[in-house]
């Protein structure tokens, strides 16, 4: 038995097979799923006031047993802000360090791999804003 749709697009029939539509269907959910990404609520940095960010898991690491963390930064200062940001696994005593380069209103990512079932430690560090010029912010919270 096949099945068939029949529907209008400006004025003009058209005639859609099932498993077409499933398809077509299953396709713009996953488009949609891949915009939704999943992040937790916008925190901000306990030292910076203009500092945000967000995390969330991202699947598991088979072959390093872990969770692939990613997180995401914004910045709300009016200049822009250079830092360095430490990701932290507590339960493997590893961490991460990375530097980011923000303009006002930016955001961006980075990412990390954390032993499953912890919450992932985040500190900032050698902040500066406007230049990077080694002159580096103290907390203004």
């Amino acid at each position: 038995m096949k099945i068939f749709f029949t529907f209008s697009i400006m004025k003009k029939q058209h005639t859609i097979k099932l498993p077409l539509l499933i398809l077509v269907i299953g396709l713009l959910q996953s488009f949609v799923s891949m915009g939704q990404q999943n992040f937790g609520p916008w925190k901000e940095s306990t030292c910076y006031k203009g500092l945000e960010y967000c995390t969330r898991i991202d699947g598991y690491n088979q072959y390093a047993k872990k969770d692939k963390w990613i997180i995401k930064f914004r910045n709300k200062y009016e200049k822009e802000i250079h830092f360095n940001y430490v990701l932290k696994d507590t339960v493997a005593d590893k961490k991460f360090v990375g530097r980011k380069h923000l303009k006002y209103g930016k955001e961006e990512e980075g990412w990390m791999l954390i032993t499953p079932g912890i919450k992932m430690d985040i500190s900032f560090e050698k902040v500066c804003l406007g230049d990077d010029d080694g002159k580096y912010a103290s907390c203004d919270k």
